[in-house]
């Protein structure tokens, strides 16, 4: 089976097996053919973890908001190829729906970074600070139920309806331009090379002092030039998607140790908060302030950490594989 996406000129034929995971796309076929498969697994993979998400279960929420994330930069990578009315309405359907599910997913991992650091996995944190920090679990509990309310709510919610039918009608007739029909091989590849060179930029210019905000912003930086790698190497030659699966991981690694200080600002942030709630109780107090030096520490070494591997990551040329290619 196939389907045809109306544009002004020639139909573009697009497969209509739904993928397990990313389909390929050869390099000489129109560029409309890798965003309908991005389009296709969205949909797919969304009906297929939705109703865990909509139970509260922590591994669908928290997969259900990465689609999100992911479609949204996928769409951004894209913006040339599809309609901008129409992309702009979706992406704004799916930060909507990240959203709700997203105060649910941050307690998820508030909660987890605060207990590992409360029961002193370092060696140089050897007190256990569980128990006097009991309160702030209890409010953190007690946050997480009414942030899975208003999610069920929005999974259950009218909107949800239209989103999910926006993206299957979406799978039938794609909304491209004319720029969709020229190959992958000449159309892709600089979409990684745009995304990569603000990583770089951006990675370059971080000092261990630079504001937290800085390294967020990297963070978000890498997470795009990630996903649009993604998106882009099931449409090379082999050999270059081998390199293309290369530069991913390395990406992914910068990622991680840049979400682990996200995380921690994040929580320094909540104690913080949760103190100051809290300013006649002097145990919790003091529990609370050497919970915070475990999390400032935590949060420096994630920035010593980045520092250290971006130099072997950073080449002062693009990779081959993000060339746009004529042959």
């Amino acid at each position: 089976m196939s389907i045809r996406i109306a544009l002004a000129g020639p139909a573009i034929p697009l497969r209509g097996n739904r993928p397990a995971g990313l389909a390929r796309v050869k390099p000489k076929e129109p560029a409309g053919e890798a965003v309908a498969a991005a389009l296709r697994l969205a949909a797919a993979r969304l009906q297929e973890i939705a109703p865990s998400a909509r139970d509260g279960e922590v591994r669908g929420v928290h997969k259900v908001r990465v689609l999100c994330r992911r479609l949204r930069s996928e769409l951004r990578a894209f913006r040339d190829l599809v309609e901008r009315d129409w992309r702009e309405r979706l992406e704004a359907e799916l930060k909507w729906l990240g959203n709700a599910l997203g105060d649910v997913r941050d307690l998820d991992v508030l909660k987890q970074h605060l207990q590992a650091a409360a029961a002193g996995a370092e060696e140089e944190d050897r007190v256990d600070l569980t128990e006097p920090l009991q309160p702030l679990f209890a409010w953190l509990d007690q946050r997480r139920e009414g942030a899975t309310k208003a999610m069920r709510q929005a999974l259950a919610s009218e909107r949800f309806a239209r989103l999910t039918a926006a993206l299957q009608e979406a799978i039938d007739a794609p909304p491209l331009r004319k720029r969709a029909r020229k190959p992958c091989r000449r159309v892709l590849p600089p979409l990684a090379d745009a995304t990569w060179r603000r990583l770089r930029k951006d990675a370059r210019a971080l000092r261990r002092r630079s504001p937290d905000e800085r390294f967020h912003d990297v963070r978000k930086r890498a997470k795009r030039a990630r996903y649009t790698a993604e998106c882009v190497a099931p449409t090379l030659k082999r050999s270059a998607e081998k390199r293309a699966k290369v530069f991913i991981r390395s990406i992914k690694s910068v990622q991680d140790v840049l979400g682990e200080h996200q995380d921690m600002t994040i929580a320094v942030a909540e104690v913080r908060d949760f103190l100051a709630r809290h300013p006649n109780d002097p145990e919790l107090a003091r529990a609370g302030d050497a919970l915070l030096g475990r999390l400032h520490r935590s949060a420096d070494a994630a920035r010593g950490t980045f520092l250290e591997m971006w130099p072997t990551l950073d080449r002062p040329k693009r990779p081959r594989w993000m060339k746009a290619s004529k042959s």
